[in-house]
């Protein structure tokens, strides 16, 4: 373990890794806490919901409802009678590539 950090370490000092940088405005967070959000409580209103997230630094009301009609355009949320749930996309199973021929790594 030591010597792979000494050899990141090394990589980094010579410029051959480049730094992480976190974004400024996270806008995953808000779609992964949203669908979340109704996952648990099966569905929450679309005026209310941002109640949930108070004190959260997620972006700003125009981000968040860009985030909001990026969901439902994309069917990972429905609404009806002004309350958001999960959609068919967020329902349907994700389908993992087949292990044959993988290659396995031995030590």
């Amino acid at each position: 373990m030591t010597t792979s950090c000494c050899a990141l370490l090394r990589l980094f000092a010579q410029g051959s890794v480049k730094p992480v940088l976190a974004q400024k405005q996270p806008l995953h967070l808000i779609a992964q806490q949203l669908l979340a959000l109704c996952l648990q409580e099966h569905k929450v209103g679309s005026e209310t919901w941002p109640e949930w997230l108070t004190g959260l630094p997620l972006g700003t009301n125009e981000q968040t409802a860009e985030t909001v009609v990026w969901l439902q355009e994309s069917a990972h949320l429905d609404v009806d009678g002004g309350m958001l749930f999960d959609g068919i996309r967020s329902r349907t199973p994700l389908r993992m590539p087949s292990s044959r021929g993988a290659v396995g790594v031995h030590r």
